[in-house]
């Protein structure tokens, strides 16, 4: 799998600001501190993130999929 999944292209910069943060294993609330936004947001846009990249939406689904393609990021 050369570069990123390419659904990737299909987020907002919010979102992809979300999956960077997410890749660097940091927490809904982290990741709501850093950007300022509250961790309903931040959940918001993971289940926004998970339909978008087609991830099945499963419990860590996402954070596997963001170190799989952090490189990317």
């Amino acid at each position: 799998n050369v570069g990123p999944d390419k659904n990737y292209e299909k987020l907002s910069r919010s979102e992809k600001k979300v999956v960077r943060l997410i890749s660097q294993e940091k927490s809904s609330k982290e990741i709501g501190d850093i950007l300022f936004i509250s961790p309903k947001t931040v959940d918001n846009h993971r289940s926004n993130i998970i339909k978008k990249l087609e991830i099945q939406p499963k419990k860590n689904s996402l954070f596997i999929w963001a170190t799989r393609n952090k490189a990317y990021l």
